[in-house]
């Protein structure tokens, strides 16, 4: 989750994996930029590209932490829609929905994109910055 105020000159990265999501961490964060003197009118925040509610299959011990809006039951397996319980958690901040951005790329499906989940391996690095 890529997080910026230009007006103040914050910007900020987290990660929201589902333990993340169930603590709320987006909260957690976007409380700093408001300790700072964010409004919540200036803050724009990109939900970059992850694995998709069609490729992020859970068992029961993760589910039990989501309400049933976000868990697809598919062909016996269940699944994950982490990004519309960010989303949701974010707009929750009065966020305007207007100023949140979803990248549609499934990190899963997409061999572009690095999965730790298709992968068994490695690590991804998101990066934020500005041009002056």
């Amino acid at each position: 989750i890529f997080i910026v105020d230009n007006l103040k000159g914050l910007m900020g990265v987290v990660h929201s994996g589902w333990k993340g999501t169930y603590q709320n961490i987006i909260k957690s964060a976007l409380s700093i930029f408001f300790d700072r003197g964010s409004k919540k009118s200036n803050i724009r925040i990109y939900l970059g590209p992850s694995i998709k509610e069609c490729c992020y299959e859970i068992k029961e011990d993760v589910s039990k932490y989501f309400d049933k809006k976000y868990i697809i039951n598919k062909n016996s397996s269940l699944y994950l829609n982490l990004l519309d319980k960010i989303k949701d958690d974010i707009l929750l901040e009065n966020i305007d929905n207007n100023n949140v951005y979803t990248s549609k790329v499934c990190t899963f499906e997409d061999q572009e994109y690095y999965s730790y989940r298709r992968n068994n391996d490695g690590r991804i690095y998101s990066v934020i910055g500005s041009k002056k």
